[in-house]
């Protein structure tokens, strides 16, 4: 008899390292030249049948290695036949091409739900300013992607949130490179993780579950490189583990200390 396969609330994909902006805020770090491997997303997809919400991140995840990512998504998901309830990716919206375009028409078209609106978030802030124009560019042509209902009403395909003008310096996290400039204060105290997992129906809930560019399954997405390399309590395994069962132990283990 066929294993189950897992319904897991929240799937990060960190789709590239690279980006094509510099911020002092950035709390992942120094860009790296690596991104995600289609056989990383195969293995991990392999144990997983339902997500309820997807998301792309970096780096920059509109960069062409990004793009590549989220194609390679798609095409394991309809081989798979594996359900999505809702979509979104946060962005610079330094750059727009019909590429980038046509990559998040993919991803929205594999939400279950036709008529809901996937996100995409801009990031406008004081560390983004220099990309306003292109900002505007992108927005725009994301406004125009509709569709026609059931009912011959034009229905956008998108909801564009723009994060605000100034980010407050106690809102960022001290890591990556905001360490290295300065910025920011706002601490991170690492806690046991406000997931559930039931062994019976599978089902994978309540947080993040972030996979990075190294082939390994992270809980929660808010860590710099390098602390995904050194805090080996925040991985919970590798993509070519056991899913199950490294799930299983991750979250029913006491051993939230610091290490």
């Amino acid at each position: 008899m066929s294993r189950k396969k897992l319904y897991i609330s929240s799937v990060m994909f960190e789709a590239t390292r690279k980006c094509n902006m510099q911020c002092d805020h950035c709390m992942r770090g120094d860009a790296q030249n690596i991104s995600m491997k289609k056989e990383y997303m195969d293995s991990f997809l392999e144990n997983v049948d339902h997500i309820q919400s997807l998301g792309f991140t970096g780096g920059e995840p509109t960069l062409p290695d990004g793009l590549k990512v989220m194609n390679d998504f798609a095409d394991i998901a309809e081989e798979k036949n594996i359900r999505v309830d809702d979509f979104w990716i946060i962005t610079n919206g330094k750059v727009w091409t019909d590429e980038i375009g046509t990559t998040l028409e993919r991803i929205h078209g594999l939400v279950k739900d036709p008529i809901r609106k996937s996100t995409v978030e801009i990031s406008r802030d004081q560390f983004h300013n220099s990309s306003k124009i292109q900002r505007d560019v992108f927005s725009w042509n994301l406004e125009k992607m509709i569709f026609l209902d059931s009912g011959g009403i034009e229905r956008q395909k998108f909801k564009i949130l723009q994060r605000s003008e100034v980010l407050p310096d106690k809102h960022i996290l001290k890591m990556g490179r905001s360490i290295k400039t300065g910025v920011g204060h706002a601490g991170f105290t690492f806690k046991a993780p406000p997931m559930n997992y039931n062994p019976e129906t599978v089902h994978l809930t309540g947080g993040n579950v972030y996979v990075n560019c190294k082939g390994n399954v992270i809980w929660g997405c808010d860590w710099s490189y390098r602390q995904q390399d050194i805090r080996k309590n925040v991985i919970i395994c590798s993509v070519k583990d056991d899913l199950h069962q490294k799930v299983n132990s991750y979250f029913n283990k006491e051993m939230w200390k610091d290490k």
